[in-house]
């Protein structure tokens, strides 16, 4: 394995999202005098896309819409066929995809022209049955699938029916730079969510909650920072649930930690999820967790520790979490420096990439013994 290895990493999309995010942290961390890196998305370059292409040797994009529907689906045909080029043109020993779409398009080029190692990572317990199903049906083209929390690991080999010695569990990583010391408005407790705006975030159970919260003495307010197809109607919700002076729409920020230092504790809402990067970071901040009790994030919160767990779509227990948070400061700060010891001590970025290259060595190994005999 003296020579480089050119990899060619898959993604659905590129806007502002924990999977984007985990690939950046990876491809800016691989080792270039063994690795040669170019990234592809699937659709049209989004607001990440020009951090990734300053990390990698090459970035591409197939250019289909956001949009799906009729419009994705006239324009999948010439998509495949662009993608089928750019693997024949850089021949790389490894197609490593991430997100559903990406996973499917990868395994399809990957074994068609014959790369050698093709990996899937599963970033989110899906929902529905046509994803268990197709990946059940294209499993045999995958060498090594990777998943980002046990959950979604234990769910992929329950519902897609995938080997258990076929999938690992590579979770995401987190740095832990030093913070500043800042403090917040003791009058109010400020709350964060960070993530797309998209149903499966929980954006309008929070703004459900902050209605209930109304008139509660410390006020809350909540700062959402993201982007998303849900944004407008969210601003509408907020509008109509007369929260407006208690909401503030951030838009994105380029770092997510030094975002959190003014807020007093970081909430997600999620009704589903894999392992959000939104929990990693506010770990690495030092801010306590108010989140859904659902798989996959209770492998990050642990419930009383390091904050808190709320039943998913439940906006009463969610306000009384944050209440109760807002009128025990000292326990939301203690919440938060436990968070902080536990993203150091078991969430290193520095441990996500080890084993990931080490995936790497180990599928390259064994496809090279397989030749040799």
């Amino acid at each position: 394995m003296g020579e480089q290895t050119t990899i060619l990493y898959l993604i659905t999309a590129t806007n502002a999202g924990g999977t984007e995010k985990a690939l950046w942290e990876l491809v800016r961390r691989l080792d270039t005098s063994r690795f040669t890196a170019h990234v592809c998305s699937l659709k049209k370059p989004g607001i990440f896309a020009p951090r990734l292409a300053s990390a990698v040797a090459g970035f591409h994009t197939l250019a289909l819409p956001e949009a799906g529907g009729l419009r994705a689906a006239i324009n999948f045909l010439p998509a495949c066929v662009r993608l089928a080029g750019l693997v024949r043109r850089l021949r790389p020993a490894i197609i490593h995809s991430f997100l559903f779409r990406a996973n499917i398009c990868g395994r399809l080029a990957g074994r068609l022209l014959g790369v050698p190692i093709v990996i899937s990572s599963l970033r989110v317990t899906e929902a529905g049955i046509l994803p268990h199903l197709v990946d059940r049906m294209t499993a045999g083209m995958v060498d090594r699938y990777t998943a980002v929390s046990e959950a979604v690991r234990q769910e992929a080999i329950s519902s897609a029916g995938i080997a258990s010695e076929k999938i690992i569990t590579i979770p995401n990583g987190i740095e832990c730079p030093e913070l500043s010391s800042t403090t917040g408005d003791p009058g109010v407790f400020k709350i964060a969510l960070l993530g797309r705006f998209h149903r499966q975030k929980g954006h309008a159970v929070l703004l459900h909650a902050l209605k209930l919260l109304a008139g509660q003495e410390p006020p809350v307010r909540a700062c959402l920072f993201g982007e998303g197809p849900d944004e407008a109607a969210l601003k509408q919700m907020a509008a109509d649930l007369g929260i407006v002076d208690r909401v503030c729409f951030m838009g994105v920020f380029d770092n997510p930690v030094e975002a959190m230092a003014g807020m007093d504790a970081i909430v997600l809402p999620s009704l589903w999820e894999g392992m959000p990067n939104a929990v990693l970071e506010a770990m690495a901040a030092g801010k306590p967790v108010v989140a859904s009790r659902i798989a996959g994030m209770d492998e990050l919160v642990q419930a009383g520790v390091t904050g808190l767990l709320c039943a998913p779509g439940n906006a009463g227990e969610l306000a009384a979490a944050l209440l109760g948070l807002a009128r025990d400061r000292q326990r939301a700060r203690a919440m938060g420096e436990a968070g902080r010891r536990l993203a150091r001590e078991k969430f290193s970025i520095d441990a996500t990439v080890a084993a990931t290259v080490g995936l790497y060595d180990e599928l390259l190994r064994a496809k090279s013994e397989r030749s040799s005999e």
